[in-house]
């Protein structure tokens, strides 16, 4: 039997050492003196050697436990190398199962496919939310309550009860995920489904005919960066959705053709699916207003002089609060309901429309049939609308082509 007056006493030599406590456990010493556990035993008629540790991080007492442990798994009739290797595959496995290690997955086999905005605020609900509390754990330990103890607090005292529903959401989709590549069995998020109680969502009230000129009278008196008055302008004439301008580079601009037009990759668009913006003349005229702001930015919308980045949301949001727009009466969002109810009111197709709003065909079979992007018929609505805005905001009074139809003044 070793002690550990012996061990110490031991010195390097020009030969390995091997000095044995009794069942097959032994010191190892290298021609160098550095010292290790190890178990040797025969298996099917061959000798086997397995690691312990090494010495002393692993003292005399750790080595005989740890020796008697793996002696039991060769005595029930197993290999303990073989043994050994599967417990350090399973400890892999659960160390890439828990929620930080899924997430990541998630996020970059998805993120690809998706817009940018997506990965954003995904990886943020993720980062700010989920993983300071279950980030360490595997998904299937995670309990339901656990993650209700998540999102409770955001929706009851935090008031933001979407935002609590969106982290719960994302939860999910991860657990979903797991699933689907065998590595994990349970989503703890699935069931807390009802578990907040969401307000009724509000439209995004379009303006009225006699409203335009007043709210472009309060865009042109907006006091702030030019840049950002600019970027609601035109919003106004391209009516597309917020990220997706704040978000635009020059690349994706042919200004010089017969016929300019903005399109905008599959990646960024909310339905991951290019889309062909035909520009007016007054878009195109806002358009070179802001490259002279800003004329190295890879940018449409950027801050004065910057070159890498673009304005947030958030700017356009405060944008109309300062115009007078209080608590959502009118939102960014609802010039795009401005546009579809004035060319709806003006006898514009309903295609048309759909297909500039960049809306996704609700009938699936007629979708996958219909490939016509209808872009001269665009064209030519857009420039009429863009005329139809500066009508009505110069105060002019413009009888929608419906009512006229009907003989009404």
């Amino acid at each position: 039997m070793l002690t550990i007056k012996t061990i110490d006493a031991v010195k390097a030599k020009d030969r390995v050492q091997k000095l044995y406590d009794g069942g097959g456990l032994l010191l190892f010493v290298t021609k160098q003196g550095f010292k290790s556990w190890r178990y040797d035993y025969r298996f099917n008629g061959k000798q086997q050697t397995l690691v312990l540790g090494a010495y002393p991080e692993m003292s005399l007492a750790e080595a005989r436990d740890v020796h008697m442990l793996w002696r039991k798994v060769w005595r029930d009739g197993k290999n303990p190398i073989l043994e050994q290797r599967r417990a350090a595959l399973v400890r892999s496995i659960e160390g890439g199962n828990t929620f930080r290690a899924l997430s990541t997955d998630w996020l970059e086999e998805f993120g690809p496919q998706r817009s940018a905005g997506w990965l954003e605020t995904n990886k943020r609900l993720i980062d700010q939310h989920a993983v300071p509390k279950i980030g360490a754990m595997p998904i299937d330990d995670i309990k339901p309550a656990e993650v209700l103890a998540i999102i409770d607090p955001i929706a009851r005292i935090e008031k933001k009860p979407r935002k609590a529903e969106s982290v719960r959401r994302v939860i999910s989709q991860v657990c979903d995920y797991a699933a689907t590549k065998l590595r994990a069995t349970s989503n703890p998020a699935r069931g807390l489904r009802k578990s907040i109680v969401l307000p009724k969502v509000k439209s995004h009230r379009p303006l009225k005919r006699g409203e335009v000129g007043e709210f472009f009278k309060r865009l042109d008196a907006l006091s702030g960066r030019d840049s950002t008055r600019l970027a609601i302008r035109l919003m106004a004439y391209t009516f597309v959705r917020v990220n997706e301008l704040l978000n635009a580079t020059w690349s994706e601009f042919d200004l010089e053709a017969k016929e300019p037009s903005w399109t905008i990759p599959a990646t960024r668009m909310k339905k991951q699916q290019t889309h062909v913006v035909p520009l007016s003349r007054q878009a195109i005229a806002v358009l070179k207003e802001l490259r002279a702001l800003a004329p190295k930015s890879e940018f449409v919308v950027s801050h004065s002089g910057t070159l890498t980045g673009g304005i947030q949301s958030y700017t356009i949001n405060v944008a109309f609060d300062r115009m007078g727009y209080k608590n959502g009466d009118f939102v960014p969002h609802g010039l795009r309901a401005t546009a579809s109810t004035l060319l709806n009111e003006d006898g514009e197709r309903f295609d048309l429309i759909e297909k500039q709003l960049a809306h996704q065909e609700r009938n699936r079979v007629r979708a996958a049939y219909n490939h016509a992007d209808y872009l001269k018929e665009r064209r030519v609505m857009m420039q009429k609308y863009a005329d139809l805005l500066d009508t009505l905001s110069a105060g002019g009074n413009v009888v929608p082509f419906k009512k006229a139809a009907n003989g009404e003044s």
